[in-house]
């Protein structure tokens, strides 16, 4: 059974035949016929063959002053790098801009001649610019990375996007298409975020208290500076292991009720003595804070602890010498600036 190409070309001269076979291939290649009845037979070659969609491999076949009318065939592929929020360039596997979209000329605001044959890498900070090359090449990107470069605008200035890097004819070396998202704002509020968190840390750690932050399992994720000095460590967490080592014997049950289940939804305060490495004992006031999720499940305790070991000492030491006082068998008389008695022991 023969073929439409055969059945079409057969009767042809030679240089005819050849000439009817181009326009096949043309119309298989690229457009449509117009929609009229044919009435030669050039006409009645294109009619006779149904045009496939449009493939990738007509980029590669097409020359490159003809991209443009190339890439308005696949329509699809037309709107997407032509997309208004997504600045988009055709590089060669070098890195050579072939083509560059109206909204990447607008957003770099260079002219699309300047662009032109230019590599796009040097269009971008250097520290990126061996991953950009990788992607380009057709290294395979790492899992989860969400590549991001700062590209040099016209005036000078740097334009956060992120990248994505796509062959145009997957499997074979050749064009690729890179689409740049603007993600100046993101990275804006990402840097923003940063100072704020550092900002935040640098309270914590001057405040003149000590804060702990300690998950339900037990273990201290954070210790602020001061929180380290009451210890008298170095360390900016603890282990639920650790956690005992360091509080008196005679309190260690107020802090498993406080974090116990069932324990009440309340902030819990008590007197707790820790004990330093050193053997020292340290009085402290310590309120614990639950801190619970969006669910109402609790995802870790806030800890604030204040130093009151000089407190705690002078009204011992303020209680043993009313002691010695009231034992005493000579007179002790205590007077104010006036010379008024205050107090008088019972001997």
């Amino acid at each position: 059974m023969k073929s439409s190409r055969e059945w079409v070309t057969q009767g042809i001269s030679p240089p005819e035949r050849s000439r009817v076979e181009n326009l096949i291939d043309f119309r298989q290649n690229w457009a449509p016929s117009p929609p009229r009845e044919p009435t030669s037979a050039d006409e009645r070659a294109m009619a006779s063959i149904q045009a496939p969609p449009p493939q990738g491999r007509m980029l590669d076949r097409s020359p490159a002053g003809d991209l443009n009318e190339a890439l308005r065939a696949s329509s699809l592929l037309w709107n997407f790098i032509n997309q208004p929020n997504a600045a988009t360039v055709i590089c060669d596997s070098t890195g050579s801009i072939v083509w560059s979209s109206p909204s990447t000329v607008t957003a770099l605001g260079f002219e699309a001649s300047f662009l032109s044959g230019r590599n796009i890498l040097s269009l971008i900070d250097t520290a990126r610019r061996d991953t950009l090359a990788g992607l380009i090449a057709g290294e395979p990107p790492e899992v989860g990375d969400d590549f991001c470069a700062a590209f040099r605008t016209q005036d000078n200035s740097a334009l956060w996007c992120s990248v994505e890097v796509t062959e145009l004819q997957p499997g074979s070396p050749g064009l690729v298409l890179v689409c740049l998202r603007d993600s100046t704002r993101r990275i804006a509020g990402m840097r923003s975020l940063q100072q704020s968190e550092e900002r935040f840390r640098t309270i914590v750690n001057q405040a003149p208290f000590g804060i702990g932050l300690q998950d339900k399992d037990g273990n201290f994720v954070f210790l602020n500076a001061r929180m380290k000095k009451i210890l008298g460590i170095n360390s900016g967490y603890l282990l639920r292991d650790e956690v005992a080592e360091y509080i008196h014997p005679d309190d260690e049950a107020k802090i498993t009720s406080a974090i116990a289940p069932g324990a009440p939804d309340t902030a819990i305060s008590s007197e707790i003595r820790f004990i330093r490495p050193t053997g020292e004992v340290r009085w402290c006031s310590g309120t614990v804070i639950p801190q619970r999720d969006h669910r109402g499940t609790i995802t870790n305790y806030l800890w604030a602890v204040e130093d009151t070991t000089a407190r705690v000492r002078a009204e011992q030491d303020q209680a043993r010498l009313y002691t010695l006082m009231e034992t005493s068998s000579d007179l002790v008389m205590v007077l104010d600036e006036a010379l008024r008695p205050q107090y008088l022991n019972p001997a």
